[in-house]
């Protein structure tokens, strides 16, 4: 199925726009339109910092190059991703990022991605980590409390155990966040921000990303806290090296230019403690909305991140590599009772319309076949559903 579906991903448009701040040269080559295609560090609640290591800050940026110009995928760790795409196929797209879904009970899941597309010549691989929301819904992610306090040590101990012992470029974190409640605490965005520390001092010294999947529509409420998922831009920006903000307009019912208009906000908001912006990633949605899974155009994509890039964006994520643009299956699904002379009465219309189009069609039903099913005085039905499904 995967490989039905052909896989575009090259330099990005150059699109006239008011907003424009670093425009890159015009290209003919479309971006990625996929081959199938979102606490408090501490174990006590009061010092994050000294719970992972060091509390001075100066420890906390890492001795990585800077970013540079990102065009990359959020992938996910299955061997059917790893199987589809070969390196050469990838760099020959410019793509120069991944970043790979690493299951916290699973974390050798990516090696196999790190031995074909990292290395030498290779890609940037980046451990893409779930944080606070588990296949049962959201954690509590108050360090206070006992589940607050185990998951966000387990997850520390992961990022641990990847710096270490995987040749990764790169730690990735989502749903580091409340699931839009961060109103009812009063120290939401402190909670979130001093968890993100506590991963950044993990990193101390060491050539390796700390970046961030982060909601595109966060407002910080007089008191501090996040109006919706904790997420302040401006502290997180003392700790990651760059923001993805998840500008998804088709789950905002949107357009391009609100893309544009979201990451310049969050760009001039994303300073560190020295008052340098951060390099802002804009995530592109390559499909219509979670409610629609089809395949947005090659074009229409270009023009999403085109867009972006003008507004101020270091480049691009994709999300993301394998979402299927059509997938039928079957759903047998009981019904009432037909009467015999009524569906007679239908299947004579079906028989009718089968006539019309074709012995490749007819060939399969046969008049015995028809016969034998009038016989029939009672019957089920069942009905074949199409349905957009994420793969």
């Amino acid at each position: 199925m995967l490989a039905a579906f052909a896989l575009i991903f090259a330099v990005v448009l150059t699109a006239g726009s008011v907003c424009a701040e670093d425009p890159i040269n015009g290209s003919d080559e479309p971006v990625i339109n996929d081959l199938n295609s979102s606490g408090n560090g501490s174990t006590n609640g009061t010092n994050s910092l000294n719970a992972a290591g060091s509390t001075d800050e100066s420890d906390f940026k890492t001795s990585a190059p800077p970013i540079g110009t990102v065009k990359g995928y959020w992938i996910r760790y299955e061997t059917r991703y790893l199987d589809s795409v070969s390196l050469a196929t990838l760099r020959s797209q410019k793509v120069t990022d991944l970043f790979v879904l690493t299951p916290k009970d699973n974390l050798k899941a990516i090696q196999p991605f790190i031995d074909k597309f990292g290395g030498t010549g290779g890609l940037r691989i980046h451990a893409w980590i779930i944080c606070f929301k588990g296949s049962d819904g959201w954690i509590n992610l108050d360090p206070n409390t006992t589940a607050g306090k185990n998951i966000q040590g387990l997850i520390r101990t992961d990022v641990s155990t990847l710096v270490n012992n995987y040749n990764i470029q790169g730690i990735h974190l989502d749903y580091v966040r409340y699931p839009g409640t961060a109103y009812k605490y009063a120290n939401s965005t402190r909670i979130i921000t001093d968890f993100v520390a506590s991963i950044r001092s993990i990193l101390s010294g060491k050539s390796i990303y700390l970046s961030a999947a982060v909601m595109p529509d966060e407002v910080i409420l007089s008191n501090g806290a996040g109006k919706y998922y904790g997420q302040s831009y401006d502290e997180l920006a003392d700790y990651l090296n760059f923001l993805v903000p998840m500008t998804y307009k088709g789950n905002y019912n949107t357009n391009t230019q609100w893309i544009g208009t979201k990451v310049a906000h969050i760009k001039s908001l994303a300073k560190d403690k020295n008052g340098n912006s951060i390099p802002v990633l804009a995530g592109i949605q390559n499909y219509k909305g979670d409610g629609n899974l089809q395949l947005l155009s090659a074009a229409e994509v270009n023009a999403d991140a085109a867009y972006a890039m003008t507004c101020g964006a270091s480049g691009y994520v994709v999300f993301r590599y394998g979402i299927a643009k059509y997938v039928a299956y079957s759903v047998t699904v009981p019904y009432k009772k037909v009467k015999y002379r009524a569906w007679v009465k239908k299947a004579y219309k079906v028989k009718k319309w089968v006539k019309r189009h074709g012995k490749w069609v007819r060939k399969y039903v046969t008049k015995y076949k028809w016969k034998k099913v009038w016989k029939t005085k009672w019957l089920y039905t069942s009905r074949t559903y199409g349905k957009y499904v994420l793969t």
